[in-house]
């Protein structure tokens, strides 16, 4: 681990390190550019600029970095003051017809864990919606001028065979939209993972269990705290942790938030009941490792996965530390496991899964025909578009697969990285052979 990284983990574990700021005396402006554009980096700029504030002895940073710091801290707190005022609009029109929130993410850990709204940013609104309700909201939001993101989705939301709006099957959340003036992007989910996902969230319980709270004014429910504790290790490890430090700052923030009142007995038997247990223990360990987060031994060692390969905690935090070219790597490599038929494909061994692979990419649902060709979900015309899927499958991918079979050294190490981050999701979610 090179210096900057190291000086930017104490930073960010400013306030469970008594040594600063003796310990950063030596550095030298290279230093602390460094250590800034690693912050940067990983989306992380604007906690450090607060961690440095909170300083009872301030830290000599050259006027640049700290210009450059302050300025990332500022930008943040203007959008989040949007979003928050946007995220408190929608809350306020759901509420008006009977639609119940609960805030997800960023728009929950700015104002109330991280308790300034500049120190975390965010790139979206996201909100959980009972399933029931799906419908009234989408609808009340499409009469206050919110529209889909992608123009394609438009032809989704008129195609409900019975004229109501509902999350695909499969899917943990309804199409992206975005605000009247194209600025906020809104995410409605009906779940905290895709009903396909390895992992088995009872939301019921999720509901029934969330607690009220009060962001930007308006009156909400949010995660309890096992469960937001338990929602951000799950997120961090099924995106691989690609995320970098800002993920595990989250996980330190809410142990820091919610201290003694956090019951760990409660977060361990939550996380085996959801079949979560190898990600979060992932994120709690490198939370205490890197970020000096009092996370209790006992959980840990309740957590700790039988027969850990050595391999992948070393693994995890090289996907926390990757640099910019690698994560971006990482991030294509980890979608394409998700979505590219030609790497899938490749990475299959049994026949019988190659098909269904096959089958599954040439022949998609109605729903998902119907964002990308003109007829409606549930009009028969959708159906004599397949040929046409076809053609477009053989187009899109055929150069792909033809790489591969001729054993190209760039489409090979690409599908490695895929087989590489598929078998790491499979370790995650406990399905490796």
């Amino acid at each position: 681990m090179d210096r900057s990284t190291q000086v930017l983990l104490r930073l960010l574990a400013a306030d469970r390190d008594d040594s600063l700021p003796q310990s950063l005396a030596p550095l030298r402006p290279i230093d602390w550019q460094a250590v800034v554009e690693l912050a940067d980096r990983h989306g992380v700029s604007p906690l450090l600029h607060r961690n440095l504030k909170a300083l009872a002895d301030p830290v000599d940073i050259p006027p640049a970095e700290r210009d450059r710091l302050r300025a990332r801290y500022v930008a943040t707190a203007g959008d989040n003051l949007l979003r928050l005022e946007q995220f408190s609009e929608v809350v306020l029109a759901l509420d008006a017809v009977g639609v119940p929130v609960i805030a997800l993410k960023g728009i929950d850990l700015a104002e109330r864990v991280y308790r300034n709204i500049a120190a975390r940013p965010m790139t979206d609104i996201d909100i959980l919606i009972a399933d029931d309700h799906m419908h009234q909201a989408v609808s009340t939001l499409l009469e206050r001028g919110y529209r889909c993101l992608h123009p394609g989705d438009e032809r989704v939301l008129a195609a409900s065979p019975d004229g109501r709006y509902r999350v695909e099957p499969g899917h943990k959340h309804f199409l992206d939209l975005v605000a009247p003036d194209g600025a906020g992007r809104l995410d409605l989910h009906s779940s905290l993972v895709a009903a396909r996902s390895p992992f088995r969230i009872d939301v019921s319980k999720i509901w029934k269990e969330a607690c009220n709270a009060t962001i930007h004014g308006a009156e909400v429910r949010v995660l309890s705290p096992e469960h937001q504790l338990l929602y951000c290790g799950l997120h961090a490890g099924s995106h691989l942790f690609e995320q970098g430090l800002r993920a595990i700052a989250d996980t330190a923030e809410i142990i820091e938030h919610h201290g003694q009142s956090l019951d760990w007995t409660e977060v361990v038997e939550t996380a085996r009941r959801w079949r979560a247990e190898r990600g979060v223990y992932l994120t709690l360990r490198l939370t205490q490792e890197l970020l000096a987060s009092q996370v209790p031994d006992e959980a840990l060692v309740s957590l700790q996965p039988a027969g850990i390969p050595d391999s992948v905690l070393s693994q995890a935090k090289r996907c926390v530390f990757l640099h910019e070219t690698e994560a971006i790597q990482l991030v294509m490599a980890n979608h394409l496991a998700s979505s590219s038929a030609p790497y899938r494909l490749w990475q299959t061994q049994r026949w019988g899964d190659k098909v269904a692979v096959l089958l599954k990419g040439l022949f998609p649902s109605p729903a998902t025909m119907a964002r990308q060709y003109p007829p409606a979900a549930g009009s028969w015309r959708i159906y004599a578009w397949y040929p046409v899927r076809i053609k477009d499958v053989v187009s899109r991918h055929g150069a792909t697969v033809w790489r591969l079979l001729r054993g190209d050294a760039d489409a090979l190490e690409t599908g490695e990285q895929v087989a590489r981050c598929e078998a790491f999701k499979m370790w995650l979610s406990g399905s490796e052979p």
